[in-house]
């Protein structure tokens, strides 16, 4: 059982010794590098999870503002959205296609550029 276990300990360092160099050199070569306009990789990255995060935020704001609440007596209360979604919603179509496009470019540059040493 001795050995066993220090078989698998020995493997666990090596496996994260692996997995340290791997995610430095994925880091240096995002940071050096650069897209058309110059921007690093990972820029580019850090945009794209905050786009990400904004749209989500933004479509289920927009979920919400859309809804619809069936009324089955005309003296019920009245819902009305206080937000002009199709406004809105030009917004979110905006900023897919700017993912879309920024997802492009950074596809771009994973596919072209070798891992750095």
């Amino acid at each position: 059982m001795d050995e066993l276990y220090r078989k698998l300990l020995a493997q666990l360092e090596e496996i994260s010794r692996q997995l340290e160099e791997l995610i430095r050199r994925i880091n240096l070569t995002n940071t050096a590098v650069r897209s058309e306009t110059g921007e690093s990789l990972t820029a580019l990255l850090a945009r794209r999870d905050c786009l990400k995060m904004k749209l989500g935020i933004y479509r289920e704001f927009l979920q919400n503002a859309s809804d619809v609440v069936p009324r089955g007596l005309r003296t019920e209360i009245r819902i009305v959205s206080t937000v002009k979604v199709s406004q809105m919603q030009k917004q979110v179509d905006d900023m897919s296609r700017d993912l879309r496009l920024l997802e492009e470019t950074i596809q771009s540059l994973n596919w072209t550029t070798e891992l750095q040493e």
